[in-house]
């Protein structure tokens, strides 16, 4: 069953704390509080760049228990009250940078639906809150923030769809899974996956393709993309364990900003 992640985002003092839990108690599901509101709630004093990495580490762990529960109890939604969109945001507002393995994972767990909450409440001030002077600008960053996300992943549909690898990837194919989600147990610990496409070839090969639509600023992009398959390796090894077919599967990463591809057997 696919749990579908739904995001509220936007400034602070929104209501996006409150309708994510209304519509969590609505729906008799999970909801992932804010991780920075937590986190400045909890220090005695000013969040700093140093609070940045925990923040991400901790929303991504709260969200992933979230929908491990949500799919135990075959529920249809898990609600956030932001993601690591946020984090992004946040970092280069106020620190003037985000830490890259951070924007990279924001990319690749974007939520299936944003709702961008108005600043149109009254500002209640407290420990967790501040630039109640600043909500237009805030707003407005969110509002960049999310359409810079949609841009990207539709740059990228653009490229893939007129490369020929791409049309090969997205093309018909027997037995073909787009967004499988699953969960399975792996090393002990029930994990919950979502794998990008999964189909078997012509010659009857199982494939398990992950799709990054992350770029790279360097000269050296085939360095790069070796990288990114070694980091990448593990997660999915755990794809192709979660599928269990006999025979070793073929694992695929493709980098459609990049044109890039790297393939390997599982």
């Amino acid at each position: 069953m696919s749990v579908l992640r739904i995001v509220l985002t936007g400034g602070e003092c929104t209501g996006k704390t409150t309708l994510a839990r209304a519509l969590a108690e609505r729906h008799d599901t999970a909801w992932v509080p804010e991780a920075a509101r937590e986190a400045a709630l909890a220090k005695a004093g000013l969040l700093g760049p140093e609070d940045v990495a925990p923040i991400a580490r901790a929303h991504v762990a709260a969200s992933d228990a979230a929908l491990r529960e949500a799919t135990r109890r075959a529920r249809p939604a898990v609600f956030f009250d932001q993601d690591l969109l946020s984090t992004v945001v946040y970092a280069r507002h106020y620190y003037g940078d985000c830490p890259p393995w951070i924007e990279r994972l924001a990319a690749e767990r974007l939520g299936d639906l944003y709702l961008l909450c108005l600043p149109d409440l009254p500002w209640i001030p407290d420990a967790g809150r501040d630039r109640g002077d600043r909500r237009a600008e805030m707003h407005a960053l969110f509002a960049a923030a999310l359409a810079d996300a949609g841009a990207r992943v539709a740059k990228a549909l653009a490229i893939a769809l007129a490369d020929p690898r791409g049309q090969w990837l997205l093309g018909p194919q027997p037995d073909a899974r787009n967004e499988y989600r699953l969960t399975a147990v792996i090393d002990g610990e029930r994990r919950n996956l979502v794998i990008d496409r999964t189909y078997t070839d012509r010659d009857g090969k199982r494939w398990i393709v992950d799709y990054k639509t992350s770029g790279h600023e360097g000269t050296n992009v085939d360095g790069f993309l070796d990288q990114e398959q070694e980091r990448y390796r593990v997660q999915l090894a755990r794809y192709a364990h979660a599928l269990a077919h006999a025979e070793p599967a073929m694992l695929g990463l493709y980098f459609p900003l990049l044109a890039g591809w790297r393939e390997w057997s599982g």
